[in-house]
């Protein structure tokens, strides 16, 4: 097996793992400020055609979005610093 296709096997693997989902489902609560939701042994591809969601549901916020841009900013501004 060449690299790659280790490295195919691999990816796909984990996006089939319903435990790599529900983990990033996690993430993605946390840092946009949702609930965590728990869709069980649900595992969709799509995030927005899950059952009890409207297509096209708006999952992040601008606000949370700028706010981690303007603590990227920062991050930078410090790093660039030479003391």
């Amino acid at each position: 097996m060449s690299p790659r296709n280790l490295h195919e096997f691999l990816v796909g693997k984990l996006l089939q793992s319903k435990h790599f989902h529900k983990f990033v489902r996690s993430i993605h609560a946390r840092i946009n400020g949702h609930k965590p939701t728990d869709y069980g042994d649900q595992i969709s591809h799509d995030p927005l055609q899950r059952e009890g969601e409207k297509p096209f549901e708006k999952l992040t916020h601008k606000k949370s979005f700028l706010s981690l841009f303007l603590e990227e900013l920062k991050n930078e501004a410090k790093f660039g610093k030479k003391k």
